[in-house]
């Protein structure tokens, strides 16, 4: 029973965590340099990364970055944070300094010649075809590729909360296999880049070029370069309940 109540708060704070950063790196809104300004965001960090079985002092970096960025407006965050967006993931053609899909970031960061798809990819295509497996397929994959760092986060955010779910209602096997969908994700697709998406951003978002717009931008990353290591020490461990 213990296990099993622990299962369930840790796969409720890793879809959390998955749900935040989904929200994050998604094209700026008014409701996110909000929830920064007000505090709410790192509330829900904190809260988030405690649930996932973390400790908070893991954050201490980001808690530091994320309040600093308290002190501006919310006009002048969020014009900023919208110019530190467009130029870390919108520059046009294939000259984008970290790509926010998968299959183009992969392929440039396997130094591949060419230029990179956005849609048709066999990686792309897997992804979709993991997605519609679990019943989200997202309804406009045909105008926003599906491999998105924001939506293949909130897939994540999804499995983890079927598995919570699952759980709740004490079917343990069938938490087992959303907890199964979810490693097989991980393993094929979101280990393969979500580490070095944070590592590149960070890298880009520090140097001379991008500051101080993207500045933000470097928060973020180590935000989500903290929680990936969270969902890298859940799904290639071998957590029971």
């Amino acid at each position: 029973m213990v296990n099993r109540e622990a299962a369930i708060r840790r796969y409720i704070g890793l879809a959390d965590c998955c749900e935040l950063l989904s929200e994050t790196f998604k094209y700026p809104t008014e409701r996110l340099i909000s929830s920064l300004l007000d505090g709410s965001y790192l509330e829900d960090c904190i809260h988030s990364v405690e649930d996932a079985g973390a400790e908070p002092s893991q954050l201490d970096s980001a808690i530091e970055n994320i309040q600093a960025l308290s002190s501006s407006s919310p006009n002048s965050l969020l014009d900023s944070a919208r110019k530190g967006y467009s130029l870390l993931y919108l520059a046009p053609g294939s000259k984008v300094p970290v790509f926010p899909y998968e299959s183009p970031f992969r392929f440039v960061a396997d130094q591949r010649e060419g230029v990179p798809s956005l849609f048709r990819s066999q990686i792309t295509l897997d992804v979709e075809r993991q997605m519609a497996e679990a019943g989200v397929l997202p309804c406009d994959r045909n105008k926003e590729p599906s491999d998105s760092i924001w939506r293949e986060f909130s897939f994540l955010s999804f499995l983890m909360g079927s598995a919570a779910t699952a759980l709740c209602a004490e079917d343990v096997a069938l938490a087992g296999q959303w907890i199964e969908r979810a490693r097989a994700f991980w393993f094929s697709h979101a280990r393969c880049w979500f580490p070095d998406f944070m590592i590149r951003t960070a890298e880009c978002a520090r140097s001379e070029a991008f500051l101080p717009w993207a500045e933000c931008y470097e928060c973020f990353a180590d935000v989500g370069s903290k929680i990936v290591s969270l969902l890298q020490g859940e799904l290639e461990g071998k957590g029971s309940f």
